[in-house]
């Protein structure tokens, strides 16, 4: 098996991630395409650059930075009201990004204390029913003993019906259940395990994608 850096980490294909897990649970000839590079798969990006909009902010100044210079054309409008400026999604991404700065509970949660060890984009790897296995998490607080996953969405608190359990749901529920977010944490959880031979509490941290952002801690 090769090492896991940072740069080689999206590139790897080695080891199983989560995402790609949820793609062979989709199609597996799918999947194989996309792995061996015969086919691209065709998806508005949109969701996943405002997620690292958000990420890469509180990840550290530099992870931002080499953010906006590898995507920064795709931030800005080409036409409309907001010609030449940020695109509205991005808009309500520095909307959420300032709720989040300025919350004092966020930021000793996600950055920890003074004295903490906190690690940001930690990758962790391990072997589960004999496929090697590899994760990236957002934040672990190595010292207290919890890790958090930063969820952009587009609703926390408004109902939505969820087909799997047949009944209305607040918005954040439905999102970590169609998204698979509770298997996610879970893989995360003993992949750290195997790593650091410690059990740490998965948390998630989600954000609104509203004109005034909505924020909780969900457990």
């Amino acid at each position: 098996m090769i090492k896991l850096t940072q740069e080689n980490y999206y590139e790897d294909t080695s080891y199983l991630s989560n995402s790609r897990f949820k793609r062979y649970q989709k199609c597996q000839a799918m999947a194989l395409a996309v792995d061996s590079g015969s086919w691209v798969e065709e998806r508005d990006e949109t969701a996943l650059l405002v997620g690292n909009y958000v990420h890469s902010y509180f990840e550290s100044p530099e992870a931002h930075e080499q953010f906006l210079a590898e995507n920064g054309d795709k931030l800005i409008a080409k036409s409309g009201k907001n010609k030449g400026g940020l695109k509205s999604d991005f808009v309500i991404g520095d909307k959420m990004i300032e709720s989040l700065r300025g919350d004092d509970g966020f930021n000793r949660l996600y950055h920890g204390y003074p004295d903490d060890d906190v690690q940001k984009e930690m990758i962790v790897f391990g072997e589960i029913e004999g496929v090697p296995v590899k994760g990236k998490l957002d934040s672990v607080n190595l010292s207290r003993g919890y890790f958090v996953d930063l969820k952009t969405m587009k609703s926390i608190y408004a109902e939505e019906y969820n087909a799997e359990l047949r009944q209305r749901v607040p918005a954040a529920v439905n999102n970590i259940l169609n998204f698979g977010y509770h298997a996610q944490l879970g893989l995360y959880r003993e992949l750290l395990e195997q790593t650091t031979g410690k059990a740490f509490r998965p948390l998630i941290v989600a954000v609104s994608k509203e004109n005034v952002p909505d924020k909780d801690i969900l457990k």
